[in-house]
């Protein structure tokens, strides 16, 4: 990565110096920190208790620098980062570096970059290269997402685009065919997927308004393998022993569909946005309690090799499911802009065992370019359930972020 990060700082410096004082360099500053206290759930079992002491604060800065230049009919941008963990750590990185030529109808772009694709707000299924969003940060204002490298190359007409693009995931054989159609009131997308493991796979969405306040979106994407492993306590008696193999495996290859089913509407001033969100490779509630059995057992036999080389599975699979590890969720946003602040409000329900995390945020505007916000979090349900077990019963975020 610091290679990288060396390579865009030194192509945007060398462009400012040839486009010279006629085409000037455009520089913006960003800069975000954040402090969050955490409230462990003592009884939750995923705490690991003695083995680790769950963290009870953390902070991070974020210094970015979003460098712009034109050249012609070719723009550059580089985005480099400097970000300072609680302990004092300082890591660098490239959120993007990307060049992009506009021939007519026609662009081409190379680099890494963020795409953001599909229709949902939360989930965007046939969106096969857009990272994760956050729950506490769909729209990524703390800028934790970092681009894709890629090549892609888009045709634009009035009412339609085609586009073709090759993109590096463990490397660089995922190609992807993608088109939008602009059909009066509602918009269409379609993509073809082939992926490093080359099964192709494909997916449709559609967006559509209702009046001037409503608008519909749906997508589907049919994957051809799980992207989550599967565990080998799922096919065994609740509390069996640790496995003397790796306990994730590759399930069998078959349709996986993804779909999603969505809503957003204002009224008076209020946007609500409302999301189904199905996943078929996500377990089911008896899956979920013999991941916890074998968790415990795990546990109980440390420090051996064995007991960790489980327990190490164990963390790996919770972790795969940081938006959920089941199949079924609802998740909903309410947003209202009032003078100089916004206030916010989510849920995000497991529609399975009923457990859901919810949040309330506030931001001030202070000045042009500066904000400052507070975020409560809150993970509710029963022992046994998803959110009732999370190894944190609440969050409270707060920072500020200051863009020149």
């Amino acid at each position: 990565m610091g290679r990288h990060l060396a390579l865009a700082i030194s192509i945007l410096g060398l462009a400012a110096l040839l486009a010279g004082a006629a085409r000037p360099l455009k520089l913006d500053f960003y800069g975000h920190y954040g402090y969050s206290w955490l409230s462990p759930r003592k009884d939750s079992p995923w705490n690991p208790g003695p083995v680790h002491v769950l963290a009870s604060c953390d902070s991070a800065l974020l210094l970015q620098i979003d460098g712009r230049l034109r050249l012609g009919k070719a723009v550059f941008c580089a985005s480099p980062q400097w970000r300072a963990a609680h302990d004092g750590t300082w890591k660098t990185g490239l959120r993007e570096a990307t060049l992009n030529v506009n021939l007519g109808n026609f662009d081409l772009t190379a680099g890494k970059t963020l795409i953001r694709m599909g229709t949902g707000y939360m989930f965007t299924p046939i969106s096969v290269i857009t990272p994760d969003k956050s729950l506490a940060d769909p729209e990524d204002n703390g800028h934790e997402q970092e681009g894709v490298w890629l090549l892609k190359a888009d045709y634009y007409r009035e009412s339609f685009s085609l586009g073709a693009l090759v993109f590096k995931k463990n490397n660089w054989s995922n190609l992807a065919l993608f088109g939008y159609v602009d059909a009066g009131r509602v918009d269409l997308y379609a993509i073809l997927f082939h992926p490093e493991y080359r099964k192709l796979e494909f997916g449709l969405a559609a967006a559509g308004t209702l009046g001037e306040s409503v608008e519909l979106h749906a997508e589907i994407m049919v994957r051809r393998r799980s992207p989550v492993l599967r565990h080998r306590a799922f096919s065994v008696p609740f509390g069996a022993a640790l496995f003397p193999q790796w306990p994730l495996f590759q399930p069998p290859d078959r349709c996986y569909p993804e779909i999603l089913l969505g809503a957003n509407v204002t009224f008076k001033g209020v946007n609500v946005i409302a999301e189904y969100y199905h996943a078929d490779w996500g377990i089911t509630a008896e899956e979920y309690r013999r991941l916890q059995g074998h968790y415990a057992i795990s546990l109980s036999e440390l420090p051996g090799p064995l007991a960790q080389m489980n327990l190490a599975a164990d963390l790996e699979l919770l972790q795969a499911g940081s938006r959920g590890m089941m199949r079924d969720y609802f998740f909903a946003r309410l947003w209202k802009a009032l003078k100089g602040v916004s206030l916010t409000a989510v849920g995000f329900v497991n529609l399975s065992d009923g457990s859901f995390l919810s949040l309330v945020e506030a931001s001030w505007f202070l000045s042009d370019g500066i904000t400052l916000y507070i975020r409560p979090l809150y993970f509710s349900g029963s022992q046994g359930d998803e959110f009732g077990d999370s190894v944190y019963s609440a969050m409270l975020q707060a920072g500020f972020s200051v863009r020149l």
